[in-house]
């Protein structure tokens, strides 16, 4: 199993099987072979000073969904092309903002957040999804990942659009 934050996810996958071995190993049971999944995970948070660092004291966010896209070009980008094409797994950040995905399959693929209203990315600092849509947050994680691989820290920073209001008020008194 992996685990992150409350996420958990398979990590084992039966990617063979046959009736005995052939020549004198045989011994006439079935052989299976597994290997351990690619999974990658990370955590979404509030980053309240905005400065791209997960401080002590910023907590995770829940209900942000993060996508992963194949990388069929593997050059790390999000096309337009690979987006319109349809992201290959979702998944919604846990009541602490952690995520984790298990793949079924090896391959090179690229992970971005859907921004929520009012809000703005602050980590991480790159245009890796900027190309893909409006809705999703600029920057992203590229990975190219095998069997047996766990990768981790793959993480977003958000803060909130401030609100400015302004009061005007005039002192009558010094007025003649």
């Amino acid at each position: 199993q992996c685990n992150y934050g409350s996420q958990t996810c398979d990590t084992w996958l039966t990617v063979w099987n046959q009736f005995g071995l052939e020549g004198e190993n045989n011994d006439g049971f079935e052989e299976w072979g597994t290997v351990a999944r690619p999974t990658v995970a990370g955590n979404k948070w509030h980053d309240e000073d905005a400065d791209g660092v997960w401080d002590e004291g910023e907590l995770g966010l829940e209900g942000w969904e993060i996508q992963a896209f194949a990388d069929t070009d593997g050059d790390g980008i999000l096309s337009a092309a690979e987006y319109a094409a349809g992201y290959v797994a979702t998944m919604t950040t846990d009541a602490y903002g952690g995520y984790a995905f298990a793949f079924d399959e090896p391959g090179d693929y690229i992970f971005c957040e859907v921004l929520q209203t009012d809000w703005l990315q602050s980590f991480p600092a790159n245009d890796i999804c900027a190309a893909g849509s409006p809705e999703l947050g600029d920057g992203g994680w590229a990975a190219s990942i095998g069997f047996g691989d766990h990768l981790a820290d793959y993480d977003f920073g958000n803060y909130n659009r401030g609100c400015l209001e302004v009061t005007k008020t005039v002192d009558w008194a010094g007025i003649t």
